[in-house]
This record gives C-alpha cells, sequence and structure tokens, in this order.
C-alpha cells in the first residue's frame, strides 16, 4: 500500500492544449475558459494533447485517458462520493 505522510498536496490538473504560443508558452482549456500557460519543462507539447498543470506550469504531458480517469475522480471528490482506488 502506499501511504503519502504531508499537511499538504499540491494539485494539478488536466488540460488540453488548443494552441502552442511563442515564447514558450501554450493556450489550455479550463472548463469553459482558455488560460495562457508556460510549457518550459514540457516544451514538446503540441495541440491535442494534455498537460498536467500545476500553478500556471506545464509539469507533464499524459494520455487522454489518464485525463478523462482524473476528471472522473475529481468529479467524484466533487460530489463527496469515496474513490475506489486512486491508484489501480
Amino acid at each position: 500500500m502506499f501511504w503519502m505522510e504531508a499537511e499538504n498536496m499540491c494539485l494539478g490538473i488536466p488540460v488540453p492544449v488548443t494552441k502552442i504560443l511563442e515564447g514558450g508558452f501554450a493556450e489550455v482549456k479550463i472548463g469553459d475558459t482558455f488560460k495562457k500557460i508556460n510549457i518550459a519543462m514540457v516544451p514538446d507539447a503540441e495541440v491535442g494533447e494534455y498537460l498536467v498543470l500545476h500553478a500556471g506550469f506545464a509539469i507533464t504531458k499524459i494520455s487522454a485517458e489518464e485525463a478523462e480517469k482524473t476528471y472522473q475522480m475529481l468529479e467524484e471528490i466533487e460530489q463527496g462520493r469515496e474513490i475506489k482506488s486512486i491508484f489501480s
């Protein structure tokens, strides 16, 4: 079993890339909003890919399937439902 002892945790959210901008930035869609983010840590990001966003910075790429699982898990948390397994 995986255990993590910490008082605080940072949450990264999956976002789809909608446009690559100049200077190491990209436009992503968050809900109904478009946001300019820094992609310096993921310089090979492409339109249509999903990135994990934290504090305005893309930190890694993930698959569309991983993004969908994360969206479902976040929805379950928002609805107050128990999550069966975060790591399966």
